[in-house]
């Protein structure tokens, strides 16, 4: 579904049976095969076309949800309002937050220490690995090996000062040796309040 996704997002149009199993290193029979599972199951449509080895084929909004993709209807304004107008374009909400060159991770945020930098509780916060983000960067860190929480970093010789962003939270000032950073807040989600 993934090489649909990509095909159909770019615009480079629907494969044959045979582009189809050399795109991903299948058999013409198992393709075949599998594209009518997909379509019973609900995770594409078969258009009809006058040749059985040419029929549209596209992903359902059950098969975007599957490989990731959403279609991107458009822009909207958070402002003053902008025209109205459709895209046909599609958005990998899945290869935003988790791929890349950098290997992230998913934490979800317990507590208001945070809700100056818009960080709340429940929201998910993608991680990057980066072993020395610059000071003032949101981090999670596993401190002493036994707690781990998500503050703003700041280095001060042989110390290390993890911030909040609430005044009814104290910094915290550790030795730089108990403080184990896993890596850089690079994301929030969070449902609307």
């Amino acid at each position: 579904m993934k090489v649909l996704a990509r095909r159909e997002a770019a615009r480079e149009g629907t494969p044959t049976m045979r582009e189809l199993a050399r795109l991903v290193e299948g058999s013409q029979r198992g393709v075949a095969y599998q594209v009518g599972r997909l379509e019973e199951d609900g995770f594409i449509r078969v258009g009809d076309a006058p040749s059985r080895k040419v029929r549209p084929i596209s992903l359902t909004e059950r098969g975007w949800r599957a490989v990731g993709e959403t279609p991107m209807l458009g822009r909207i304004a958070a402002g003053v309002g902008i025209d109205a107008i459709g895209q046909d374009d599609t958005y990998s909400l899945f290869g935003e937050l988790l791929s890349g060159s950098v290997e992230r991770f998913l934490l979800r945020a317990q507590g208001d220490s945070m809700i100056g930098a818009q960080i709340s509780d429940g929201d998910m916060l993608v991680v990057e690995v980066v072993e020395s983000p610059p000071d003032g960067s949101i981090v999670a860190a596993l401190i002493e090996n036994e707690v781990v929480t998500v503050k703003r970093l700041y280095r001060d010789g042989p110390m290390v000062r993890l911030r909040p962003e609430n005044p009814a939270y104290e910094e915290q000032i550790h030795p730089a040796e108990d403080v184990i950073v896993q890596g850089r807040v690079v994301k929030v989600i969070h449902t609307p309040r």
